[in-house]
């Protein structure tokens, strides 16, 4: 199986093979610096999965990982992230990322990452979550303008990536408690699709 990873730090690319040749020694990695050249070698013949892990500027990295998303479609890409900040995660999943993992997490979370887009269309290891969290209980007032609960806020980030029922599980809710505060959370961000909430939570920053 072909995994790419879009960095331009050979010390990440190191990294990747050292937890493949561990772990998933029948996957191959292929690395590519981020470039739009890239970006048309991976659509020709796409991987099973993409790392995004580039240093670039946040703006250009995000406009990077749209143009991944459109042309690699359905191709998943897991943000490969340096540190956990919740609105550049926010903003990465709502530009066409499907899940996050950090760069020094353990091995084992790297590849149970892969594995686990490749599985279940998603990935937000605990970094992410808790920094998406962190940034939505109200740093900045951001979390004010839509008056989400801190219930709610916690409901819409494990929603990124976990069905109602998986949630309930999580928080020891039943599942239609999980649904009601879920749609509760939908009409106060204005939006009426689990696809829409990436965007809508990257927005209240």
């Amino acid at each position: 199986m072909r995994i790419a990873l879009v960095d331009d730090d050979p010390n990440v690319q190191r990294t990747v093979e050292e937890a493949f040749a561990l772990l998933a020694p029948d996957w191959r990695l292929e690395s590519h610096s981020p470039s739009k050249e890239a970006v048309q070698r991976l659509a020709q013949q796409p991987p099973a999965a993409v790392l995004l892990g580039c240093r670039r500027p946040k703006k250009s990295r995000f406009d990077y990982l749209e143009l991944l998303a459109a042309c690699l479609a359905p191709v998943p890409i897991i943000l490969f992230a340096a540190s956990p900040e919740g609105d550049e995660i926010l903003a990465a999943l709502a530009a066409g990322a499907v899940g996050c993992v950090m760069k020094i997490a353990p091995s084992h979370q790297l590849v149970r990452a892969i594995r686990e887009v490749l599985q279940e269309g998603t990935f937000l290891c605990q970094q992410a979550k808790k920094a998406v969290l962190e940034g939505l209980h109200g740093k900045g007032g951001a979390a004010s303008k839509a008056q989400l609960t801190p219930r709610e806020r916690e409901i819409c980030v494990l929603a990124l990536n976990h069905t109602n029922k998986e949630v309930a599980v999580k928080l020891n809710l039943e599942t239609r408690t999980v649904n009601t505060l879920l749609d509760r959370a939908f009409k106060k961000l204005d939006i009426h699709r689990r696809e829409e909430l990436p965007g809508a939570l990257a927005h209240l920053r």
